[in-house]
């Protein structure tokens, strides 16, 4: 029996089975299986950082790190508070309905470095 195409088989799922570790480890598969106007709070990052939502959409987030996280709108040095989590824990989710066009920039309270934006668009 040739074992060839067995071999190429097996190395071939072991090529994409590892991609996929990959991807799922640096967010990028969290970004391709989220739902629309969904974003997944996972590796202390928003995926997706950036969207763009219509007027009236809601927007959700989930927490699927194991440590708690707490949204609230604008940058450290300035929030706005238009929307604010509170504390987010593993599996919570958060939402929040933009009614105004515009650009809205948001953090993570407690890990400040974890930023990203919606843009509402008529």
């Amino acid at each position: 029996m040739n074992k060839k195409p067995l071999e190429l088989a097996l190395g071939i799922c072991a090529a994409a089975g590892l991609l996929l570790v990959a991807l799922w480890w640096n967010g990028v598969l969290y970004d391709w299986i989220t739902p629309p106007n969904n974003i997944v709070i996972w590796s202390y990052g928003f995926h997706p950082p950036d969207i763009a939502v219509k007027k009236g959409s809601t927007v959700i987030w989930e927490n699927l790190d194991p440590v708690p996280h707490k949204i609230q709108s604008g940058k450290p040095e300035n929030s706005t508070k238009i929307f604010e989590s509170g504390l987010m824990y593993e599996r919570d989710k958060f939402q929040y309905t933009f009614n105004e066009v515009g650009t809205y920039e948001y953090y993570c309270v407690p890990h400040p470095l974890m930023k990203a934006r919606i843009v509402v668009i008529p």
